[in-house]
C-alpha cells in the first residue's frame, strides 16, 4: 500500500512540476492543479490526469498572450502618433514665437512711440532715487500713470522711496536751445514703453 501511494504521489508531483515549469516563465503566478480520481491501488492503475483541461488552459493562455501583444502594439503605435503630433505642435509654436520677435525699450522724454511699426504698451513718468541720497539704484524706472497698488501699510515704514524725475534747467545751461527750456522746469519727465 505504501509503495502504491508513493508511486501515485511521485506521478502527481512530476505532472504538476512539468506543467508548472513550462508555464512559470510565461505566466508568473499561475497555479497548476491536477485532478486525480481515487483509484484502486491494488490494480496498480495510473492516475488519470485531465489532459484535455490542461491543453485547453494552455491554449486559452496562449490566446491571451496574442491578444495582449496585439493590444501592446496598438498602444505603442498610439504613443508614437501622439509624440509626432506633440513634436509638430512644439515646432509650430517655436517658429511662431521666433517670427514675431521684437524688443521692448523705453523712450525717455516722450509719450508716444515712433511710427516705425512699434506698439505703445503704456506711457508714464520717470522715477528713481533722490539725487541727494546715496545707495539708490543707478537707473530710472518708467512708472505707469495709474499704478495698481499692492498690499500697503499706512504710515512711514523706514523704506526706500522713489521720486519722480523733473526737468531742471537754467538759462546758462539750457539743453533745449530751440525750445524754451524754461517752460520745462518743474515738469515731470515722460516716458513711453
Amino acid at each position: 500500500m505504501a509503495s502504491c501511494v508513493l508511486h501515485l504521489l511521485s506521478f502527481v508531483y512530476v505532472v504538476i512540476m512539468t506543467h508548472a515549469q513550462s508555464t512559470r516563465s510565461e505566466y508568473p503566478g499561475c497555479v497548476c492543479t491536477v485532478n486525480v480520481p481515487p483509484s484502486d491501488c491494488g490494480q496498480r492503475s495510473r492516475p488519470s490526469v485531465d489532459v484535455q483541461l490542461l491543453k485547453s488552459s494552455v491554449i486559452a493562455l496562449q490566446e491571451q498572450v496574442v491578444t495582449l501583444a496585439s493590444d501592446n502594439r496598438k498602444l505603442a503605435d498610439d504613443v508614437g502618433d501622439l509624440r509626432r503630433e506633440l513634436s509638430k505642435s512644439n515646432t509650430g509654436t517655436i517658429n511662431q514665437a521666433s517670427s514675431t520677435g521684437g524688443a521692448v525699450y523705453i523712450r525717455w522724454g516722450r509719450k508716444t512711440c515712433p511710427g516705425n511699426g512699434t506698439d505703445l504698451l503704456y506711457w508714464g513718468v520717470a522715477a528713481g532715487s533722490h539725487y541727494t541720497h546715496s545707495g539708490g539704484g543707478s537707473n530710472y524706472l518708467c512708472l505707469p500713470r495709474n499704478p495698481e497698488w499692492g498690499k500697503t501699510t499706512a504710515g512711514f515704514q523706514y523704506g526706500e522711496s522713489l521720486y519722480g524725475a523733473e526737468y531742471e534747467t537754467s538759462s546758462t545751461n539750457d539743453p533745449f536751445p530751440k525750445v524754451n527750456g524754461r517752460s520745462l522746469v518743474q515738469n515731470n519727465v515722460p516716458c513711453a514703453l
